[in-house]
């Protein structure tokens, strides 16, 4: 339940999330590992997800970027390895800055009021380790402290820039954004970096560190931006000290492969089901219109989502709802179950509603198959659990309560 960054599913400007800039002070040209925040189209660009880890790539200005992403299995650490190569025939000096907004709280709390939770957040930095370290300092005597940092590592004999930023009006200047913030338009010098080096009790606090790279021609240079989360501060200070052996960071991609291979042979989860069930857990995370009901359907809607409550769903996470109406559409609801499982293994909370079309009987076939189904893949625990599994029959729904369901699921998928 706890946000340690910043994230909304904007659909206008998507403009939220951990970014990574790289600038090229000579030539005064900057971009991003993704094409956001600052927009710049790349010449060529490719996202790849995998099992066990997301990687982009991309080229610009002579220079390839390729960034893997992955969190290693039983740790709390996301590790982001990033590779620059110039590809040009000239030495190139770039300077490269991550940025992340720290909430390190309850997410809907901060969606409520990101103002006040932000008075609680206070930082500092590890110069032995090059490492912001934030604490969530306790609103009450019951609640524990919660400790977050952010570290960058570098891979081979380059000096450390330690350059680092805490404050977020500091780096995006007034009236400023993170298309293109007014840390990275100043040009800096060795007596003043780019960073202002600012931590303590920040009104509005960020996680951003600063990198000066070398690259002669044809060369590459290794660096990776480490986030970890732990109980106390001690915990926290050896897990960042761990990686900072570039073999422990190789590491961690290899077991999270070994894991997700292992994971997939025992669900019996094909690659092109994964890749299925990745493509819908978008859908439910990010608003699209693809498989959402029609607009006459939501414009029908009368009730909110107190409607739901009758049902024992929350409305809080969000809802694929499956309607099927004969065991001949079995297989969508094993497929949907195995991927419910799945993320369920993640920690993602999201509420699988099956809407039983077939009409009361003495029989119950669907009813009982449906059932079985969730019987062999040991999810019976979940049902009517919230982030679990919810079986509703259509003739016992008033109409108001059907055109609901449709109106608040992302997903809708029709046997």
């Amino acid at each position: 339940e706890t946000m340690l960054t910043r994230w909304r599913a904007d659909a206008t400007l998507d403009e939220w999330g951990c970014w990574l800039y790289v600038q090229d002070m000579a030539r005064d040209q900057l971009w991003s590992a993704g094409v956001q925040p600052t927009g710049v189209w790349p010449d060529h660009h490719e996202a790849l997800y995998w099992p066990h880890m997301v990687e982009y790539l991309r080229r610009d200005h002579g220079i390839t970027l390729r960034m893997a992403i992955t969190v290693p299995p039983d740790e709390t650490v996301e590790v982001r390895r990033v590779s620059l190569t110039n590809d040009s025939d000239q030495p190139r000096r770039l300077r490269v800055t991550s940025y992340g907004e720290v909430v390190l709280g309850p997410g809907g709390a901060d969606l409520r009021h990101p103002a006040f939770g932000k008075l609680f957040v206070e930082s500092d930095y590890v110069a032995d380790l090059n490492a912001l370290i934030f604490r969530r300092r306790p609103r009450s005597a019951t609640e524990a402290p919660q400790f977050l940092a952010h570290a960058l590592v570098l891979e081979g004999d380059q000096p450390l820039t330690r350059a680092y930023e805490s404050d977020r009006a500091r780096f995006l200047g007034r009236g400023g954004s993170a298309r293109r913030p007014a840390a990275l338009a100043t040009h800096a010098s060795a007596e003043q970096p780019w960073l202002s080096g600012t931590t303590g009790a920040t009104l509005d606090p960020i996680m951003a560190l600063g990198q000066e790279v070398e690259l002669p021609p044809h060369s590459t240079v290794q660096l990776a931006l480490l986030t970890v989360t732990a109980e106390n501060r001690q915990t926290l200070v050896a897990q960042v000290e761990r990686y900072h052996n570039w073999s422990t960071i190789e590491r961690a991609f290899l077991r999270a492969r070994n894991v997700a291979e292992q994971e997939m042979r025992q669900l019996g989860i094909t690659t092109r089901q994964l890749e299925h069930m990745q493509q819908l857990l978008s859908l439910l995370f990010y608003p699209h219109q693809a498989l959402r009901s029609e607009p006459a359907t939501l414009a029908a809607n009368q009730k909110n989502q107190s409607g739901l409550w009758a049902f024992g769903i929350s409305g809080d996470y969000p809802i694929l709802l499956v309607e099927v109406d004969n065991e001949e559409q079995g297989e969508v609801v094993l497929e949907v179950l195995q991927a419910h499982h799945y993320w369920r293994r993640r920690g993602l909370q999201i509420d699988l509603v099956i809407l039983n079309q077939e009409e009361t009987n003495y029989g119950q076939a669907l009813h009982g198959y449906i059932h079985r189904l969730i019987e062999r893949l040991d999810s019976a625990d979940r049902i009517n659990q919230r982030g679990g599994i919810f079986i509703l029959r259509e003739d016992q729904l008033a109409e108001a309560d059907r055109i609901l369901l449709r109106t608040t699921a992302q997903v809708t998928l029709d046997g």
